[in-house]
Order: C-alpha cells, then sequence, then structure tokens
C-alpha cells in the first residue's frame, strides 16, 4: 500500500509540477520583408564580349500570410544564335510566411549554369555565370494566446538547413567566393544566428530564450558565381553550373510550466496525507475477546 501511495504521489508531482503549461504562444508574421533577385552571365564569343542582366524576373503570388516568388529561364550569347555561343539557364526562388499551425518558414534558393554552344571554342578569355536571391527582414511577433501575458519567458525555436554546391566539366572553374548560402535572425535588436555556408551542407539549429511580445527578424539568402580561368576554352558541350539554398521553420514554446499546476499537485499531495494520516488516527481500537 505505502509503495501504490508513494507511486501516485511521484506521478502527480511529475504530471503537476513538471508538465508544460496549458497556455500556448505563437507567430504572427507582420511583415513581408524585402526580395532581391539577380542573374548575371557574361561571354567572349569570337573575340566579342556579350553580357546578360537579369533582374526582377520572378513571379510574386505572394498574399498577406506569405512572400511567394519563384521563376526559371534561359538565354544564349549572343542572344537568339544556337549555332555559336553559350547557353545559359537560372532558377530561383523565395518563400516565406506564417503555417496554420503558429509557425514560421523561410526559404530561398537559386542555381545557374553556363554551357558551351559549338562550333568555336567559347570563353577563351574567361566566361562567368551567377544568380542572387534574398529574402530580407522577414518578421514575426510572438503572441500569447489566451492567459499568456505580454513579457512572458518563452523559447524561440529554429530547425533548418544551408546547401551549397558547383559542378564543372573542366577542372578550371570552381565557385567563386562569393557563393554563399547564409542566413540572419534576429531578437529585436540582438543578433542570435548569423551563417554563412560556401560549400556543402549544415544543419541550422537554435533553441533560445525570448519573451511574448518580442520581434523576430530573418534574412535568408542565397549567391552562386562561377568563372573559368583567362585562357581556358570550352568545347562544344562543355560547363559548369551550382546550385544553393537555404530554408527553415520557426517555432516558439512556452519555457516554463503553469504555477497553477505545481499548486494543484502540491495540494493534492498533502490531501493524500492528511488522508492517510486521519485514517490512522480514527481507526478503532481492538476489542479484547470475551469482555
Amino acid at each position: 500500500m505505502t509503495r501504490n501511495v508513494m507511486a501516485a504521489v511521484a506521478a502527480s508531482l511529475a504530471t503537476g509540477l513538471f508538465a508544460p503549461g496549458a497556455h500556448a504562444v505563437h507567430l504572427e508574421l507582420v511583415g513581408l520583408g524585402d526580395s532581391f533577385d539577380m542573374v548575371l552571365a557574361s561571354a567572349q564569343v569570337a573575340g566579342q564580349a556579350h553580357d546578360l542582366v537579369l533582374s526582377g524576373a520572378l513571379t510574386d503570388t505572394s498574399s498577406a500570410r506569405e512572400r511567394a516568388m519563384a521563376g526559371a529561364g534561359g538565354a544564349t550569347l549572343p542572344g537568339g544564335s544556337v549555332a555559336d555561343g553559350a547557353e545559359v539557364s537560372w532558377d530561383g526562388g523565395l518563400f516565406g510566411g506564417e503555417a496554420p499551425n503558429g509557425k514560421g518558414y523561410i526559404s530561398t534558393y537559386t542555381s545557374a549554369s553556363l554551357t558551351a554552344q559549338g562550333p568555336r571554342p567559347l570563353a577563351s578569355e574567361g566566361a562567368a555565370v551567377s544568380s542572387e536571391m534574398a529574402l530580407l527582414n522577414m518578421q514575426w511577433r510572438i503572441v500569447g494566446d489566451e492567459g499568456e501575458p505580454l513579457g512572458s519567458h518563452v523559447k524561440l525555436h529554429f530547425d533548418g538547413l544551408a546547401e551549397m554546391f558547383a559542378v564543372s566539366d573542366i577542372d578550371q572553374v570552381t565557385p567563386d567566393a562569393g557563393s554563399v548560402s547564409g542566413l540572419e535572425m534576429k531578437i529585436g535588436d540582438t543578433t542570435v544566428l548569423n551563417v554563412l555556408m560556401y560549400q556543402g551542407q549544415q544543419a541550422l539549429q537554435l533553441s533560445y530564450d525570448a519573451r511574448a511580445g518580442d520581434l523576430v527578424t530573418v534574412s535568408a539568402f542565397t549567391r552562386v558565381m562561377l568563372d573559368s580561368a583567362a585562357g581556358v576554352a570550352l568545347l562544344a558541350g562543355q560547363g559548369y553550373g551550382g546550385a544553393a539554398a537555404v530554408s527553415g521553420t520557426l517555432s516558439v514554446t512556452s519555457a516554463v510550466p503553469e504555477p497553477t499546476s505545481g499548486v494543484l499537485a502540491l495540494v493534492g499531495v498533502l490531501w493524500v496525507g492528511v488522508a492517510a494520516r486521519r485514517r490512522v488516527r480514527i481507526r478503532p481500537a481492538a476489542v479484547p475477546v470475551g469482555s
């Protein structure tokens, strides 16, 4: 019996004192931020320089609760000629907003490639291609549901991934130092996460103390920059390309259990003890046999 009572007391403590509070918090989108997209390419074709400059090419399908922009395209340098020159392709996108479950999300991605078209060698004096996408200063407010007062302690979580890679048909092409995936996050004016990724893959994870009412600002950006060394010629069908992406999800939870849960648990424990002691006091005395 004693073991059963102690087990019930321990379970009551674990449930009441250490269980998460009933009150909840969520993220509310308050600013769609600023977008940026730019595609650049250059190549020497038959001794003449040809350039591609493309900006604002993403299709915008944003709403009040989401920024959504994406696009893809291609071009030939010099323009319109498929028998000679360089074929350039690219794609990219920017996404961020507020999910129905009270979480936030943000992502950007981009890729770019350049391929020589015959029959003359391309880029005897160098060729380059780059693509950049950025979603800057998207903002969420940490909002407490009913019973979660302004200024109460909460935990802000971020779970994401940054990736960057490049491929080439010739050894003389490598990612330029400007190729990068990155993410920056602020709570108020304090920077709590700042990551730059130049090659490979990296998990982005954070759990940070915050308060209900805080403003969370996140910027995500990706840029691919590739070029061939001067004096290196690309033959028909040879080329290079790269891609970069960064994405993640934000969520927020109550940092401490609700005080009332702990109080109720203690009241329950005290009641068990009082009841047990009363049973001991009122137990009738043994009556001698034959009296």
